[in-house]
C-alpha cells in the first residue's frame, strides 16, 4: 500500500479537551463513514481470527502548543495528528470526509481543517536496526483469571506479546507470517502512562527503542500499532533516521 498515514491539522481558538481525550479522536475518525456498508464493516465487524476483532487502524495523540487549566488541556490555535490503516479504503474515506467537511465538532467546540496530507514509508530491503518513537503509549497485556498483567518495552515478555499480537493480525489479514520480523534490541526511554478510554483504565508506555524488523513488518506496526488497542488510539509509532528527521515523507 502507497498511502500509509494522513496527517490532519486543525486551526482552533484554547480548544479545551479533559487529558483522556482519545475516544473523541476516535469518534472524528468514525464520523467520516457511514452507518452502513464501510462504517459498519470498519466500526463492527473488523478483520477476524478465531474470536479476536482487529479494525486494523491507529491513531496519534494530539499534538500543539497548549496549557494546563484544572483538569483540562487548553489547546491555544492548532491541533495535529495522525491516523494509519492497513485498508487504504479506510484512509481515503477520512480524506474525503475532511476535505468536504472543514469544520467540524470536537468537545462541543468548533475547529477548523487546515491541512489534510498522506504519508508515505519510505521503502528499505532486508533487515535492519531502526530507532521508533511513540506518537501514543504502548498498551501490552496479559490477562489471567480476570487479573491483567502490564508490561513495558524494556520488560522480556514484551517483544514475544507484539510478536503474538502481529502474527495474530496477518491471520486475520490473511497475509504470509514468515514476512514478520521484529525484536527489541534497545530501550531507549520509556515512561509509564496511565490512560482512560470510555470506562477502562489502561496502563501504557511512551518509549523510544532500537528494533531489527524488516519493511512489511515494519509497515504492519505502521499501519495498525505496535501490539494491542490501536483503535483506541494507542501504539502509534514513528521512525526515526536521524534525530532530525523519519522514514514518514
Amino acid at each position: 500500500m502507497d498511502k500509509l498515514r494522513l496527517q490532519l491539522t486543525f486551526k482552533c481558538n484554547n480548544l479545551k479537551v479533559p487529558f483522556n481525550y482519545q475516544h473523541m479522536i476516535q469518534g472524528l475518525i468514525y464520523s467520516a463513514f457511514d452507518k452502513e456498508d464501510k462504517g459498519d464493516f470498519f466500526h463492527n465487524q473488523g478483520y477476524r481470527f478465531e474470536r479476536k476483532v482487529f479494525k486494523m487502524f491507529v491513531f496519534s495523540n494530539l499534538f500543539g502548543k497548549y496549557k494546563i487549566n484544572d483538569r483540562f488541556m487548553v489547546f491555544e490555535d492548532s491541533i495535529t495528528f495522525y491516523v494509519s490503516s492497513y485498508s487504504e479504503e479506510f484512509l481515503k474515506e477520512i480524506y474525503d470526509f475532511y476535505t468536504s467537511n472543514e469544520k467540524v465538532i470536537l468537545n462541543n467546540q468548533f475547529i477548523q481543517l487546515v491541512s489534510i496530507k498522506f504519508m508515505n514509508l519510505e521503502y528499505f530491503t532486508g533487515e535492519k536496526q531502526i530507532v521508533i518513537h511513540t506518537l501514543s503509549p504502548i498498551v501490552t497485556y496479559t490477562t489471567t483469571d480476570c487479573y491483567v498483567n502490564y508490561f513495558k518495552p524494556s520488560d522480556a515478555e514484551f517483544n514475544t506479546l507484539c510478536m503474538n499480537n502481529l502474527l495474530d493480525k496477518c491471520h486475520a489479514l490473511d497475509i504470509k507470517q514468515d514476512d514478520i520480523s521484529f525484536n527489541v534490541e534497545k530501550v531507549l526511554y520509556e515512561k509509564k502512562r496511565l490512560v482512560k478510554f470510555k470506562n477502562t483504565f489502561y496502563v501504557g508506555y511512551l518509549s523510544e527503542m532500537i528494533v531489527k524488523t524488516n519493511f512489511e513488518t515494519l509497515s504492519l506496526l505502521c499501519d495498525t500499532g505496535i501490539s494491542a488497542k490501536g483503535p483506541a488510539g494507542f501504539g502509534m509509532i514513528e521512525v526515526k533516521k536521524s534525530e532530525e528527521s523519519s522514514l514518514f515523507v
